[in-house]
């Protein structure tokens, strides 16, 4: 059975002014009509968002966006928690960028030797206050990701989910390509970096690589070496960032790269073209299909219509291993990576999604409730993504996931009967 993305990049929401004059809202509204009309009898399984949902990475412009995404999911059928997500270069809050950070990025900006880039990174990776250093501009967009699952994995700067098609897996990785990102980013002189330790996709049979970046190779220092490393073992690249939606077909390496274009580009750019795009996957033997729904803003008429590459279908042959079925043992092998069957509720992704886009002195009002979880050491000061997610890990270890969910059903009756 298909699996049908909506592919959405560059929200930029502002917060600045009323909704009264923030003229981008009729651009959301009309998206929304747009998908009633697309999806009505097909509705959508997954929501990838290629970075810059904010403008400024604030706190408001997350709360703003999460209400959209919610009218975006009731609209099209698709589950909340089936939402995924990376960040952009605007959603880094610029005022958590300090001195030092801001000579840190400098410096690895000109780091062209790519052992020497790897290294760096990694002293970055292990050393935890200069983890936290690095991460501090992304803190509210981490909070916010944090709802979708879409947050690092321990000791990187990526995340991995896998969702089924048919017998094999797709496995989305999430890159962070805006690490270094900071007001002096540049295209030429000032290029970003993902280093090898995002780059590298792990073979495995029936596994087929989808990877979701928010800045397009050639914005990246390290450009040819990760889309060497990525290409080799990718069937699909999604790129945003450029508000030019596009479609490439690499024939030589086998890998089809797709760029959003941007739901809310600048009104002051040349060719102003708010635009986004529907992903049809489906497998034929050894073959991975996309048929692209490319839909772009039509002045004229003041709505979304087709592009012209509007139902383009792309036949890619399966890289070799993801071809090669896995035995069953294999499939009961424990695995790192989560998976998410988007036809079917997930009662652990959707009570994750419910507890944590709640505030952070609800979950801990709730959570004292559950007498065996200490929350001792748990401060505001210290509150985090990161602390809510081992929290929400050690209920479930405990097997106390019942108590969670009727503590969490008591505040919002939405998520629905306790499966457990």
């Amino acid at each position: 059975m298909p699996l049908r993305i909506l592919h959405l990049s560059d929200i930029h929401i502002f917060t600045e002014t009323s909704d009264q004059l923030d003229l981008d809202k009729d651009i959301r509204n009309e998206i929304e009509l747009d998908l009633d009309k697309l999806v009505k009898d097909n509705p959508i399984d997954l929501i990838l968002i290629g970075g810059d949902i904010a403008f400024s990475g604030k706190v408001g412009e997350y709360l703003k966006a999460g209400e959209w995404i919610t009218s975006i999911c009731n609209r099209i059928g698709c589950k909340e928690e089936n939402v995924l997500l990376v960040p952009g270069n605007h959603d880094a809050c610029w005022d958590k960028i300090c001195p030092i950070l801001s000579n840190a990025h400098s410096y690895i900006k000109t780091i062209e030797n790519r052992n020497k880039l790897n290294r760096k990174i990694k002293e970055i990776i292990t050393h935890s206050s200069a983890k936290e250093l690095f991460m501090a501009p992304f803190r509210h967009f981490f909070d916010f990701a944090s709802r979708y699952g879409a947050v690092p994995l321990e000791n990187f700067f990526y995340w991995q989910t896998d969702c089924m098609l048919d017998e094999k897996k797709i496995r989305i990785t999430g890159v962070n390509s805006a690490l270094i990102s900071n007001k002096y980013d540049h295209k030429e002189n000032s290029k970003l970096v993902l280093s090898e330790f995002q780059t590298t996709l792990n073979r495995e049979k029936d596994v087929i690589h989808l990877v979701l970046c928010h800045h397009p190779i050639d914005w990246l220092l390290d450009g040819t070496d990760a889309y060497n490393d990525l290409s080799s073992r990718a069937s699909i690249l999604l790129f945003g960032h450029e508000h030019e939606s596009r479609v490439k077909m690499d024939e030589a390496k086998g890998v089809l790269n797709i760029y959003a274009g941007a739901v809310t580009p600048s009104r002051n750019e040349d060719g102003w073209i708010p635009s986004y795009n529907i992903l049809d996957l489906n497998l034929n033997n050894n073959t991975l299909e996309i048929r692209i729904a490319a839909r772009e803003w039509d002045i004229r008429q003041k709505k979304f219509t087709s592009s012209i590459i509007e139902s383009e279908l792309y036949n890619i042959p399966l890289k070799e291993e993801a071809y090669v079925k896995a035995k069953d043992e294999e499939y009961s092998k424990e695995k790192d990576v989560e998976v998410i069957n988007v036809r079917q509720e997930d009662p652990r992704r959707k009570l994750a999604f419910f507890f944590s886009q709640m505030p952070w002195f609800k979950q801990m009002s709730i959570i004292k409730n559950i007498p065996a979880i200490s929350l001792d050491g748990i401060n505001k000061k210290n509150a985090d993504y990161r602390v809510t997610k081992n929290l929400f890990n050690d209920i479930f270890e405990r097997n106390l996931q019942k108590e969670l969910w009727n503590l969490v059903y008591k505040e919002n009756n939405n998520l629905g009967n306790n499966p457990y």
